[in-house]
């Protein structure tokens, strides 16, 4: 089974988001940074429909997401080895071709090796709102996804199935 590698950054560099999505642990990331890309948020009515009404259903009001845009600045985040199967995955879940692009860009890893991988981006035609640092920031955390919570959970089981209930139905 061929492995792609994928570069997750915001909330997709946390091993337990990705375990929960792929449906299986990915194993150690490696840490990279990608170069001349800065970090962006995104808020929930900067997002189209119908990835905005589904995410303010789960996820409530707050929401925002993390984004890359060409330009100054680095992002820092982390390298997975998934499968063609693991990368529809991640896919489905970030709304590829509703909201989202799937790119490639070159990272360097931790080891200063350069390496093209694959990785996921608001569609430029969405606005975003203000640029936060790229290296040193912190998880968004909903008070939603608190709630309910086992340990090493990202999201809650209930919150899983109901967005993959969603996707499916986009797919229709």
């Amino acid at each position: 089974m061929d492995k792609q590698l994928f570069f997750g950054y915001g909330a997709n560099r946390n091993r337990s988001k990705i375990t929960q999505i792929i449906g299986k642990d990915p194993g150690e990331g490696v840490g990279a940074i990608l170069e001349s890309y800065s970090l962006h948020l995104q808020k929930l009515d900067q997002i189209p429909d119908p990835a905005q009404s589904d995410l303010k259903d789960i996820f409530g009001n707050g929401f925002s997401a993390y984004t890359i845009r060409p330009g100054k600045g680095f992002v820092a985040g982390i390298v997975w080895s998934v499968t063609e199967e693991e990368l529809k995955k991640i896919k489905e879940w970030e709304y590829v071709g509703n909201w989202r692009d799937i790119l490639e860009v070159t990272v360097k890893s931790e080891d200063f090796y350069t390496v093209k991988v694959l990785t996921e981006k608001v569609m430029d035609i969405y606005p975003v709102s203000e640029r936060v640092d790229g290296i040193i920031y912190s998880e968004l955390e909903f008070t939603e996804l608190k709630k309910g919570k086992q340990k090493d959970e990202y999201y809650t089981k209930v919150q899983l199935e109901k967005i993959r209930k969603l996707i499916s139905q986009q797919k229709k």
